[in-house]
């Protein structure tokens, strides 16, 4: 019960930024697009490359990201599979199955189960996904409107893909962050928050109505929060009795990271990409509100609390 009202506290500020956005959408509209291409084509890139710079990389974690970034692939395409229409949902919800909100909503929750070192592999865990939304992620929701080409030429431009490199280079470097811009760094951290809330309300502005279409909905909920889980407890299981890769610890944050919602950059590149944006930002919304009472549930499940 601690965890859950913590990870309630920890979340409630955003939902206000949500809000904040909804009613700024509505009252500016034009404020969406511009919103959006900040935080794909400079918030975002400084973050990861500043994040992922200072991280150290031990050989023997290095598995987790490539079987997060395996698991990421599989659920997008599946998802890509069993969706219909050719209206570009099918690519929308591919992209969105396929990561996860690794951020501003499963960090917190890891600083309160974890000591900071399984923070830090939490972290390194989640590049699977960053990878995943930044390559085969970005092409789906690409295809939407574009052709194959254009999709890879769109992708081949993305500054965050070329943030993540920058990131793990810095890191194999040994890059230490000078002091000066620390302070700058951490407030770009803080920016990719604050947007990241907002840019879900600002589509949520969007909306003619709440109705959402039930399959589109119900898709993501499965994908999320029963689809992940079982591959997650699938692959502990697998590697508790076979493989012996790694310790108890680590597949604790595999089952973590295996609960985690949709990840608000749908809604960033569904905006970018002109790809149902009102309908992203809705199903995010959605599924970031059911996550708040499932998460500690499955956690209690799992004996993790």
């Amino acid at each position: 019960m601690d965890v859950f009202i913590a990870l309630v506290l920890k979340m409630l500020p955003l939902y206000g930024i949500m809000a904040a956005g909804y009613v700024l959408g509505r009252k500016f509209p034009d404020t969406i697009a511009p919103t959006s291409t900040l935080q794909i084509f400079l918030i975002a890139p400084v973050v990861l490359a500043a994040t992922i710079g200072t991280m150290s990389f031990s050989a023997e974690y290095l598995l987790l990201p490539l079987i997060f970034y395996v698991l990421c692939c599989g659920v997008g395409l599946l998802t890509y599979r069993v969706t219909g229409g050719h209206d570009g949902s099918r690519n929308l919800l591919a992209f969105a199955c396929g990561s996860s909100n690794n951020g501003y909503f499963g960090l917190p929750v890891a600083m309160i189960l974890f000591p900071p070192e399984l923070v830090g592999l939490f972290l390194l865990a989640g590049l699977g996904f960053i990878f995943y939304e930044n390559t085969l992620g970005y092409y789906l929701i690409a295809r939407g409107r574009f052709t194959a080409r254009q999709a890879l030429q769109r992708l081949t431009r993305l500054p965050t893909l070329y943030g993540a490199i920058l990131g793990v280079i810095l890191s194999a470097i040994a890059f230490s962050m000078p002091e000066p811009l620390q302070p700058a760094a951490q407030n770009f951290r803080g920016a990719y928050v604050v947007l990241g809330a907002l840019i879900i309300g600002l589509g949520l502005s969007r909306a003619k109505g709440f109705e959402i279409d039930r399959r589109f909905l119900a898709i993501p909920l499965i994908m999320k929060f029963m689809v992940w889980p079982l591959l997650t407890w699938a692959f502990v299981w697998l590697d508790s009795n076979i493989l012996f890769l790694f310790e108890n610890d680590i597949h604790r944050i595999i089952l973590l990271l295996g609960l985690m919602p949709l990840p608000a950059n749908a809604v960033a590149f569904a905006l970018q990409l002109n790809v149902h944006p009102e309908r992203a930002a809705m199903v995010v919304f959605i599924n970031t509100v059911v996550a708040l009472v499932y998460i500690p549930a499955m956690l209690l499940l799992m004996g993790m609390l």
